[in-house]
């Protein structure tokens, strides 16, 4: 599945932010994320990052910052419910778009 996302439309305009991105998509890493992201919400329902994480074994981070990417292409969307994050905060739960 080939998930396309224009780093050039970072919301993030630091140069730090810029070159890891920059570096993430040429090793093909953060593409590879997506769509572990995507496939794990497709399999198993709405769901937050930490759940997400938790069931992947990937970086809680690194899920998240794909969920938002993946939300700003229109794949997945906030269903509007939140849930207690590890941290006791509300959390996103996120769904795909059907």
């Amino acid at each position: 599945m080939q998930l396309d996302f224009d780093t050039s439309k970072n919301w993030r305009v630091r140069d730090t932010a810029k070159a890891a991105a920059a570096n993430m998509q040429s090793i093909g890493k953060a593409q590879t994320i997506r769509e572990t992201v995507y496939a794990c919400l497709k399999q198993h329902g709405a769901m937050t990052a930490d759940k997400c994480a938790e069931i992947t074994g990937l970086d809680f981070l690194n899920v998240r910052r794909r969920m938002s990417e993946l939300a700003k292409i229109n794949m997945i969307e906030d269903t509007g419910e939140r849930l207690p994050s590890s941290y006791g905060k509300p959390s996103i739960v996120w769904g795909v778009i059907k």
